[in-house]
């Protein structure tokens, strides 16, 4: 079975199953590397499909999973609360050969339905493409959205190499920087720098009132801009990574706990030491993203 797996140049048919603003960000970057492959995306409106024809993002779509029928390679970017359905689609329609990936923000769940619903779980390798925006829809898509950013890949023991090897071929073509992680690992990081940030700019915002916020200045928007992202995406990946988002949340709690014991006994050197320990890390934070370029202050 490893044979019939292709190169990247060598693929004829891609298939992206929701060709949002991140499939059809990697639609584009795909077309802007050279890859020849024709490209289908499958979605479940219409007016999409539409869009990301005319932008150019895919070769031909249609709003029925048999489209992926003969596709060598097909990439799931659907909110993670329609993988199981996908997959269970999927299962009864996709080649013996056929390499699965996704792009979901959680990878313990994702895995778990690959490895029980596909035909051959050793051919699924879980992606996460570490780029995205607060936008949503096909029509935001661009060629160089994934370009200069972090994808992290959570194959498993049985996870095929041959298809490891396509899939990472793919990413580093859109320029990605890859880093592999055990799926339950993806998932307790991405607790602390993705899931538990968005929970918290939720939550400021909800803290303060319309008119406090009228007044509030752009360090306010800066901090609360990922608050404006898809409320029914970040429903699930909340709900599928509840157990290390609530560890993250405890291990916030211990932070504040600190410093509030700091502030309401005056003490002015922790207080200081609390917040030059932030900035010592973030500034490290920023010059690594300036030297690898994947950061543009």
């Amino acid at each position: 079975m490893a044979d019939n797996i292709p190169k990247i140049n060598d693929l004829q048919h891609i298939a992206i199953v929701g060709p949002g603003l991140l499939g059809g960000s990697i639609a584009l970057g795909l077309k802007s590397a050279g890859l020849t492959a024709r490209i289908t995306g499958i979605g479940h409106r219409q007016a999409s499909i539409d869009t990301a024809l005319r932008i150019g993002a895919i070769d031909a779509g249609s709003l029925d999973l048999a489209a992926t029928a003969d596709a060598q390679l097909i990439l799931i970017a659907t909110p993670i609360g329609l993988f199981q359905p996908t997959l269970q689609r999927l299962a009864n329609i996709i080649g013996p050969s056929a390499v699965v990936t996704d792009v979901g923000s959680t990878k313990r769940r994702v895995c778990q339905l690959a490895a029980k619903y596909l035909p051959n779980k050793n051919l699924f390798v879980g992606s996460h493409p570490m780029a995205g925006s607060e936008k949503r829809g096909v029509e935001f898509a661009r060629a160089d959205l994934c370009h200069n950013a972090t994808c992290i890949l959570t194959p498993t023991r049985s996870t095929s190499r041959d298809a490891l090897a396509l899939v990472e071929s793919v990413w580093s073509a859109l320029g990605m920087r890859l880093v592999h992680l055990t799926p339950d690992r993806h998932d307790r990081i991405l607790a602390k720098i993705s899931h538990l940030p968005h929970v918290l700019a939720s939550a400021l915002v909800n803290l303060c009132t319309d008119s406090e916020l009228e007044v509030s200045g752009p360090g306010l928007l800066d901090t609360t801009r990922v608050a404006s992202g898809d409320v029914n995406l970040w429903h699930d990946i909340i709900d599928s990574n509840a157990d290390h988002l609530l560890a993250a949340t405890a291990a916030l709690r211990k932070q504040l706990d600190r410093l509030d014991a700091a502030v309401r006994s005056g003490r002015s050197a922790q207080i200081r030491q609390f917040l030059d320990a932030a900035k010592q890390k973030r500034d490290r934070l920023v010059q690594f993203k300036l030297q690898t370029h994947r950061f543009e202050p």
